[in-house]
């Protein structure tokens, strides 16, 4: 007869599995009212980003927040090739990564995606700080949004500023109409939503319960599972292979580039009088100057450290087309060639497909000389 010892006890099955559900449940409620929205994320671009309720916040990020934390960038955050940098965030009561400034009437808008967001950077080399503080002008930093929901927004209608930079990724420009410029997002709003309104104006609890949403603590719980298996995997190749593994490439990639062939001049001659010109048009109308900032991809710039070997010209060709039709555009293609090329200047971080500090400062220099080329013609309110 089998020992006491060594018989499984099936009474205890029920009590492990009730203190495993109050452990999930504590972690669940910690997560919604007590810990740092950054806690489970390795970028605050997850934690302050809206995510389910988009229609209970006026921008695309929690008001109000002030969050510093050593985060890493998108292309490798759970492994060795990740980059640590200690940066800072803060938004604005609108929802926008920008300093809380009661000023509604700015000389320039920055319409942007990501790079405008500056995710990967301190709020310190974003472009709206860096330009900000060479130029002496107000500016205001709408990413990440469109021209369209620009030209839709109520704070702006009273006081449009005297130009607007849209700034739009290569890879976005290059794949229109599939990302369209103005499709709305789609929106979605908490039960009761006007009980919020009444007594959490400082977005605190839709905040949380938004973040909640994105059960951003499973995932984290998962990624540092397979962050240590593929570290216990590597360690023990290691170990039997007596190997030494080469070191990887230092500048990570996403994706291909934009394939060539795929861009025909009818591609670009769309991309002209069905985007950009129309839009064009319409600031005018009101009295804006627009400067078109497209920001060349990152294996654009690095072709040479691609696997492909292939980058895309699809600015070069671009960027004449945009110049013969009187569109104000900056050339951050040119100049970012240059820096790497010439220079051994990289303007984008390494672990991550966005710019780095170097690529703010040549870009902010970019727009203040295209500034100055524009200024006599710039219409008068």
């Amino acid at each position: 007869m089998p020992s006491s010892s060594s018989t499984f006890n099936f009474k205890q099955l029920p009590q492990a599995f009730l203190i495993f559900l109050a452990v999930i449940v504590a972690l669940d409620l910690l997560d919604l009212f007590v810990l740092p929205l950054n806690t489970f994320t390795f970028r605050v671009w997850e934690s302050l980003s809206v995510h389910t309720y988009t229609a209970d916040f006026p921008g695309p990020f929690y008001p109000n927040q002030n969050i510093s934390m050593t985060e890493v960038g998108d292309l490798a955050p759970h492994s060795p090739l990740a980059v640590k940098k200690q940066v800072q965030w803060q938004t604005d009561r609108f929802g926008y990564r920008d300093r809380d400034d009661p000023i509604n009437d700015y000389d320039i808008v920055i319409v942007g995606d990501s790079f405008t967001a500056g995710t990967s950077l301190t709020q310190a080399d974003c472009l709206t700080e860096v330009l900000q503080k060479k130029l002496g002008l107000h500016i205001y930093g709408y990413a990440t949004r469109t021209v369209k929901q620009f030209l839709e927004d109520e704070r702006f209608k009273n006081h449009y500023p005297k130009v607007v930079i849209w700034e739009i990724s290569e890879r976005s420009l290059g794949r229109w109409p599939i990302v369209e410029e103005t499709s709305p997002p789609t929106k979605n709003s908490l039960p009761f939503n006007s009980i919020f309104q009444i007594w959490d104006s400082k977005y605190w609890l839709r905040s949380r319960i938004d973040h909640h949403s994105k059960k951003a603590w499973i995932g984290y719980c998962v990624s540092t599972g397979a962050q240590l298996t593929a570290s216990l995997s590597q360690a023990l190749e290691n170990f039997f292979k007596r190997s030494n593994s080469k070191s990887p490439s230092d500048i990570l990639f996403s994706g291909q580039p934009l394939t060539t062939g795929s861009l025909t001049e009818k591609n670009l001659h769309d991309i002209v009088t069905s985007l950009i010109l129309p839009l064009n048009q319409e600031l005018n109308k009101k009295h804006i100057q627009l400067i078109l900032l497209p920001i060349p991809d990152k294996l654009t710039i690095y072709a040479g450290k691609h696997p492909s070997k292939n980058g895309s010209d699809f600015l070069n060709r671009l960027t004449p087309i945009l110049k013969q039709q009187n569109v104000n555009v900056v050339d951050v293609k040119k100049a970012f060639d240059n820096a790497y090329q010439k220079n051994n200047i990289y303007p984008y971080q390494p672990d991550d497909s966005h710019w780095n500090p170097d690529g703010i400062k040549i870009t902010a220099e970019l727009i203040a000389r295209e500034l100055a080329e524009i200024e006599p013609k710039t219409p008068k309110k």
